[in-house]
């Protein structure tokens, strides 16, 4: 890449960048949907053994687990709405839903605030995601 190159709009670094990556650089990888299975799974099991626990020392480390796994479904929801795990709008919409909500996030919010505002202003002052 010319170092000397002024890149003044994001059209300009796509424009630069795209063709040095590999072809399925922006593929969908279905292997997510085993992921958010999986932090789903542990997550319910996680609330059901919180319920059957006797004892309070017990809830400590499966809250620390259910928590990991709420924070795992986060960033799983945040590929989903890249595109980087399902193509197709009704999966796409569903899996956000499911995902965002689980977590108390509205995808309308999610979409206004990240698609919307961090992508527009990324590394400024007025980025959403510095604070």
């Amino acid at each position: 890449m010319n170092p000397n190159l002024k890149l003044q709009t994001r059209g300009d670094y796509d424009r630069v960048v795209r063709p040095h990556l590999p072809q399925g650089a922006f593929a969908p990888d279905a292997r997510h949907l085993i992921r958010i299975s999986l932090h789903l799974f542990i997550a319910a099991a996680g609330y059901i053994a919180l319920r059957a626990a006797g004892v309070w020392w017990a809830m400590l480390p499966v809250s620390l687990l259910i928590g990991h796994s709420m924070a795992c479904l986060l960033f799983l929801a945040h590929d989903v709405s890249h595109n980087s795990v399902v193509r197709t709008r009704a999966a796409k919409r569903g899996l956000e839903l499911l995902l965002w909500g689980i977590n108390v996030i509205p995808p309308t919010l999610w979409r206004r605030l990240h698609n919307e505002t961090h992508h527009v202003e990324t590394n400024t002052v007025r980025d959403t995601d510095r604070a």
